[in-house]
């Protein structure tokens, strides 16, 4: 890409002239030389994703946070803590790890002319992995809990490209691996199971609170669910993984029925006595892999500097 697609009157992060303008204003500010920013920053991927944007530096220490703000700088779609600090036979500083701290899809909108564009994730994550290759930094973490919401129903998207091609959707579009490398040999084993198994748990092992079940999914719920699967063409014999691919990759299905169908099929609740029983190994792997993906999964990513 040339560098005719940068914003005129920024300092647009794909130039190497801009990088080293950025380097040597923080520099400056570890140094205790007060300087201001007279010009807003830029980065694009394409020219139909060239944005302009507001970042703040702030100097803790040894250590640098940067942040991107929405429009009355209030809340943050972007913040990374870099430390480590290293430098150069120049006097340039440079950091050695980073966290990404915080990626807010559609939260900061930047003013262009007239109209005001919402910064997409996908953005903001390559900006991140941008600043990180900018700091020449070496190893990088984030807490992996990148979500859509589908008919007011949050959906994790860890959970659907893990079973659709193994990785996560951080890991396929900047690199950053899962620290928790057991997860990759369930979601391979869970992607492979049917629906047909888990209806079968859930039709034939009713909810016992005596033996410490929690949740119900009724015969009328299990209906409706190969009903809307079969409105796409699928039946209880698919896979998860061919049940992701064609709900939740394929365009043209109905928003409500993704969202049910990720709360049916990939959210069943814990049958404590079946999952207890070593003859449904499977369920218990589908039950563990839910488990580890509930919360935040921190990933990594190392940097060859």
């Amino acid at each position: 890409m040339s560098d005719n697609q940068c914003e005129e009157n920024t300092y647009c992060l794909n130039t190497r002239r801009d990088q080293q303008f950025l380097l040597k204003f923080i520099t400056n500010k570890f140094n205790g030389k007060q300087e201001l920013l007279y010009k807003d920053f830029s980065f694009y991927i394409n020219r139909n994703k060239n944005h302009i944007f507001k970042m703040t530096p702030i100097i803790s220490n040894k250590t640098l946070i940067l942040a991107i703000y929405n429009q009355d700088n209030t809340n943050p779609c972007l913040k990374m803590k870099f430390f480590k600090r290293t430098q150069d036979a120049l006097g340039t500083y440079y950091f050695n790890k980073s966290r990404i701290e915080l990626i807010a899809r559609d939260l900061c909108g930047i003013r262009k002319g007239k109209i005001t564009e919402s910064l997409t994730g996908k953005y903001i994550t390559l900006l991140a992995d941008m600043l990180n290759n900018i700091f020449r930094v070496k190893q990088s973490v984030l807490n992996d809990d990148a979500r859509l919401t589908l008919c007011n129903i949050p959906i994790k998207l860890k959970v659907l490209k893990l079973l659709s091609d193994g990785q996560t959707w951080y890991e396929k579009t900047i690199g950053f691996s899962l620290v928790d490398t057991s997860i990759y040999e369930l979601a391979r084993n869970v992607s492979q199971i049917t629906y047909e198994y888990l209806y079968n748990i859930m039709k034939d092992n009713p909810r016992n609170s005596l033996d410490g079940d929690i949740g119900i999914v009724s015969d009328d719920d299990l209906f409706k669910t190969v009903e809307i699967l079969g409105k796409y063409n699928l039946t209880t014999r698919n896979t998860l993984q061919e049940i992701v691919k064609s709900i939740f990759e394929t365009p043209g299905v109905v928003e409500c029925d993704a969202g049910w169908v990720y709360t049916y099929v990939l959210s069943l609740p814990n049958r404590k006595k079946v999952y207890n029983d070593p003859q449904y190994n499977s369920y218990k792997e589908y039950i563990d892999l839910m488990a580890k993906l509930t919360t935040h999964n921190e990933s990594i990513k190392y940097y060859n500097q």
